[in-house]
């Protein structure tokens, strides 16, 4: 019983799922983009579905192995991803269903110019841990005139989308705490 207990859904298992979750997604939807008529699609649905149960296992795991009201005893940021709020969670879900929902359009039936123009800063700020990650690799890789190794720059590229994930809940959850959520 105290397994189906640790797999039950709930609010502290949000964070670690989408951390873990994003970087896997990504390197599935890159390879499906990339692919010159390899993998056929209903390949890269089934490895999509792995990456987000990969996720939600290991968040499982995660969250099973911490004490979770000692970690929200530390700081308000750490309370409200061990404890989200409803606006918190609100927030979030927007920002990550409207990057979701932007990239299936810009993959599939494309998006019109100005409304990427329009939402370019708020990619930039959502993302902006992995374009200072990736930018200072390669910022480094041209100081020293080498280009990084392909698995490391996946390696970066994986650690600065699960870092703009937890970037964008802080920000999720700092402007629910502004706006009395």
């Amino acid at each position: 019983m105290r397994v189906v207990a640790a797999l039950r859904p709930r609010r502290s298992l949000v964070v670690p799922v989408a951390t873990v979750a994003a970087p896997l997604a990504y390197a599935v939807l890159r390879d499906a983009t990339t692919a010159h008529g390899g993998s056929p699609a209903a390949a890269h649905a089934a490895l999509f579905c792995g990456a987000i149960l990969t996720g939600y296992l290991v968040a499982c795991l995660l969250v099973a192995a911490v004490d979770t009201d000692r970690v929200a005893r530390r700081h308000w940021l750490l309370a409200s991803a061990v404890r989200p709020s409803t606006a918190t969670l609100a927030l979030f879900g927007v920002v990550v269903l409207g990057g979701a929902g932007y990239l299936a359009a810009a993959l599939t039936v494309g998006v019109p110019a100005v409304v990427t123009t329009v939402l370019t800063p708020v990619g930039g700020l959502v993302g902006l841990p992995l374009v200072v990650l990736y930018g200072g690799t390669v910022v480094v890789g041209n100081a020293v005139g080498v280009e990084p190794a392909l698995g490391w720059q996946f390696l970066v590229v994986g650690l600065g989308i699960a870092l703009s994930v937890l970037w964008t809940f802080a920000l999720s959850a700092g402007l629910a705490a502004r706006l009395g959520g």
